[in-house]
Parts: structure tokens; sequence; C-alpha cells
């Protein structure tokens, strides 16, 4: 007898539909020799399905910790012979074949993709609405990152274009279980957003079959409340190595989303840190609802540098350290978006509050020949950064033998070359030329000078000059 190939996932919580589910499962899949139906059953007492397709795994409905983490138990199940997976809800119904026709449509798709969307519905006892072609719009994007999708009907055809995952029906290839699409300390309520995320940035494409045979109970006025604990919000993974980036994510979907993403550059070796870093780190601890990405291997800075333009990296990694760390901040402005700032800034006051999710924020410089510093930019990805790091590569290509030879100006203070070349005086000659549209953030509250107010302040830079230490 063959392995089955398809793993099925339902995460149940005192769910009066499930039996049902399981039901419809197995009596209208093309092939239940196929189906691996691993039931994470939430509740008052065990169901004890004596089926041979399916593995029941139990857990006192007190002692939950959300449907995030019951999904992810799940991904415990996985075995070699496992090739496709389908997510479903506990209240689901399902067409004759529905199996074969999603197993048919990835087989045949050119690359990775999950199919998702909002389900057609049914109705209590069991009547089934018109199966139709949906696929998933985002509506909204709140100030917290998430988004809200909405159903939108499509027009019959093989592939619907552009959806987002919805957590009641999702079909992959098991390969998707492998880029951590959840996280244990997940909330739901980021559930599908973060699942999106993850997958589109991972290479997946995210799209619906017409008539996938799906159908979810979204009456659910009969049903027990689901215990959704507050876990805090999951986080975008794998960024360092994405195949696709946020800046594609936003031109595909028309959004402008700018992740709460706080973005540092730092030897792995703490032992290399300044005094004041230690400090610093800590300080972002108060900054709540974003996610802390430290860019401190050298593989991690390499490979992003090398997937952008081989042939520059070469070049660029000839240069001293700096040259490398602040070309890749601008990469990660323009590719992934977020709070992108060095690791000698404290932390006073909770500035993300302030901000909102469209705009270029630059800080506004006291130097006399600088408008901005280039030490902390917040920036939605976006392709007015391209034109800089083009620009940037010329100069870099044009004055390599004076970098090379560490070559100062006569005159000015230590390490203004640099920062003609790639740093503050190159991004604000940027700016000024290009007249690129941004918002500023007043030196008095994240940079200040000499005595200062601490209820007023944003951020203190310590302004510690060691560029990373070597990475």
């Amino acid at each position: 007898m063959k392995k089955p190939q398809l793993l099925i996932s339902i995460a149940s919580y005192c769910d009066d539909e499930l039996i049902k589910t399981i039901e419809s499962l197995i009596d209208n899949s093309g092939d239940k020799n196929n189906l691996d139906i691993v039931v994470f059953n939430q509740s008052e007492y065990p169901e004890n399905i004596n089926h041979k397709n399916v593995t029941e795994v139990y857990t006192d409905y007190k002692r939950t910790n959300g449907v995030v983490w019951a999904r992810e138990q799940i991904r415990n199940y996985v075995k070699p012979h496992h090739k496709y997976y389908l997510q479903v809800d506990a209240h689901m119904r399902f067409d004759k074949g529905f199996d074969q026709k999603l197993i048919s449509h990835l087989d045949d798709y050119d690359g990775k993709v999950v199919f998702s969307g909002f389900p057609s519905m049914y109705y209590l006892p069991d009547k089934k609405s018109w199966d139709a072609c949906y696929i998933n719009k985002i509506d909204k994007i709140d100030s917290q990152g998430r988004f809200w999708p909405g159903a939108q009907g499509v027009d019959e055809k093989k592939y619907l274009g552009p959806s987002t995952i919805a957590a009641g029906y999702f079909f992959s290839d098991i390969g998707v279980l492998d880029i951590d699409i959840y996280v244990q300390k997940g909330d739901m309520y980021f559930e599908e957003t973060y699942a999106t995320f993850n997958t589109f940035l991972a290479g997946y494409d995210i799209t619906n079959i017409p008539f996938p045979g799906v159908y979810h109970l979204y009456d659910k006025s009969n049903q027990r409340q689901v215990y959704h604990p507050n876990q805090g919000s999951p986080r975008l993974v794998g960024l360092k190595n994405n195949v696709k980036t946020i800046q594609d994510f936003n031109k595909l979907y028309g959004t402008k989303y700018r992740p709460n993403i706080i973005h540092q550059v730092a030897p792995q070796d703490k032992n290399r840190w300044s005094k004041e870093w230690f400090r610093c780190d800590y300080s972002w601890d108060t900054i709540k609802g974003y996610k802390r990405n430290k860019w401190c291997d050298r593989e991690g800075i390499n490979t992003y540098l090398m997937r952008y333009d081989k042939e520059f990296y070469e070049i660029l990694n000839q240069c001293p350290v700096i040259y490398k760390i602040d070309f890749v901040r601008y990469l990660i402005a323009r590719d992934i978006g977020g709070v992108i700032c060095d690791m000698d800034f404290e932390v006073y006051n909770d500035f993300t509050k302030q901000l909102d999710s469209h705009s270029i924020y630059l800080l506004e410089s006291s130097a006399g020949d600088e408008d901005y510093q280039n030490g902390f930019i917040v920036s939605p990805p976006s392709d007015l950064w391209n034109i800089f790091l083009e620009s940037l590569k010329v100069d870099i290509k044009n004055n390599l033998n004076d970098i090379l030879n560490r070559k100062e100006i006569e005159g000015k203070p230590l390490g203004t070359f640099v920062r003609q070349i790639v740093g503050p005086i190159a991004l604000s000659k940027f700016v000024k030329e290009n007249n690129i549209p941004h918002k500023v953030l007043p030196y008095a509250q994240f940079n200040p000078v000499g005595k200062f107010n601490f209820d007023f302040i944003q951020t203190y830079h310590y302004g510690t000059g060691n560029w990373g230490g070597g990475l």
C-alpha cells in the first residue's frame, strides 16, 4: 500500500462540526488512501476518532495557547512521504474530488505557489452555497501593520491572480512548512498577514483556482467562543535571504506597506561592541510591536549584496567596511523598509507612535556640511532609493583608487571623504537634487547636542564612530 502524500491539518477548538468536517474530507476525496489527516483537538475530551487516515492530537481546551500555536504543533507530524499540505478549519465541507483537483493544479503550476482565499460558504445543517471564484484583496492596513482582507469575486480562468492567505483554506507543497509560516508566539489576528508575507518573501506566488470545491461555515453563532491568548505579534522571517522583497509585494498588491522592523548592523561577536552599544541595544526593547533584525554576520550582508549585484559586490568588498554598511542600509530601505539605524542610538521614548507608514523620515543633522545623517532612516520600501544606489555605484567605482588608498580631503575633518562618497553628505545631496519627498526627524529630539530634557528627546546618538568594528 502506498504511503499518503497529502497531509491535511485541522486545528479544532471545541468545535461541534469537527467530525462532520472529517467525514466530508474522507467521503469526498478522490483517493482516500492518499490522505493523512492530523487533528489538533482542543476540547473537553478527545473524540477518539477511529479511522486509519486520522491522527488525533488532544489537549485540554483550558491549556491551549491559541490557533497559531495549534497549527504549529501539527508541523511535528510531517513525514518524508508527504508531498502536499492542506490546511483547513474544523467547520468545512468539500466537493467530490477536491483533493485531486488541487493536486492537479499544483503539479501544473510553473513555480512555487499557494492556493488560498476565503472559501464559499455552507449553512447548517449542511447546505452548500454556489462554489465561486474568490481571491482575497487587501481592504486596508492598520497602524499595527496588520492587513484586513476581503473576498473578491473573479471571472473564471485557470488562476485567479494575486490573493492573500486565508488560514481556513491553504494548499501548497509540503516544503512551504520549511519557511516558518507561523511562529509559536503568534497572535491569531496577525496570522494571515504574516503567513502571506512569509510565503511570498520565500518565493511563493499566492493565488487561487476557480471552483476549488471547499466550503466554510461563517455563521458560528451556535459555536463556543474560541480562546485566543494575547501572545504578541509574530514576525517576518528570512529577511536576509528573501527570494522576493516587500517592495515586490507592494507593487503586486498595490499597497504601501512599511514593516515594523528595526534594522541594525553589528558584529556578531559582542566582545567587539562598544560599551555604549549594550545600553543602546537594551533600550530598543521599549519599542513594542517591532521586530529587531540585526545584520551581524558576514554571510547575511554579503549574500544580500551579491544578490543585488555580484560584480559590484566584488568592488565594494575591497573597500573599508563603512562603505559596505552605508550601501546596505540604503538597499534595505529599498527592498524591505522599516527603521534603519546605527547601534549607538539610545531610545528614551517610543517615537514610532508619531510615524506614518507611507513617508520617508530622515534625521536632521547639526553639522554644517550635511542636511541629514544617514545613521537613522525610516522608510517604506521604495524604488526612490534605487536612484541613490545607482549613483553610489558610479561614485564608488570612479573614486575606487582613492578609497583603497584611504585618501582624505586636505583641511577637512577625518572621514569627510567617506561622508561625501557614500555617507550623509551624499545622502543630503541626493535628497536635495532629486526633490525626494520626506519628513524630518529634528536633531533636537533625536540627536540633541549639549544639555537636553529626557522627557522631550526621543533618541540620543552617542557617535561611537567605530563603524561596525569590521563586522
